[in-house]
């Protein structure tokens, strides 16, 4: 199926491979928060980002708020690579290590993934 607007309407997980995040990994998060800026997105429009150094990936978890203007971004960074790839996804757990803000607002909707996992 093809990535549209109208096709998002949860949170969405892009997955880099290490050496296409150490490649693109900062653009993303600019074209990010370009995005966000210019769509007047507040509270809860957020990017977080995970290195899983088992799988040698890195995630960026959009929140839904976020997926609002960001498909352009997931489209020019994921959509048909082979280094790089999304899927929709459940919210990521407040226990995940290594999850941390990149960018955004998360706002009180999403202030329980900034506290460090017990």
């Amino acid at each position: 199926m093809a990535l549209t607007d109208s096709t998002i309407t949860g949170w969405y997980k892009v997955t880099m491979v290490t050496h296409e995040y150490k490649a693109q990994g900062k653009d993303l998060e600019e074209s990010f928060e370009m995005a966000r800026r210019y769509s007047g997105a507040g509270d809860g429009a957020a990017l977080f980002v995970r290195r899983d150094a088992r799988a040698d990936t890195w995630e960026y978890y959009f929140t839904p708020e976020a997926m609002a203007f960001a498909t352009d971004v997931v489209k020019e960074y994921a959509w048909g690579k082979e280094y790089a790839w999304g899927q929709a996804c459940p919210a990521p757990p407040a226990t995940l290590k290594n999850l941390s803000l990149c960018k955004g607002e998360p706002g009180d909707k999403y202030a329980y993934l900034l506290e460090p996992p017990k």
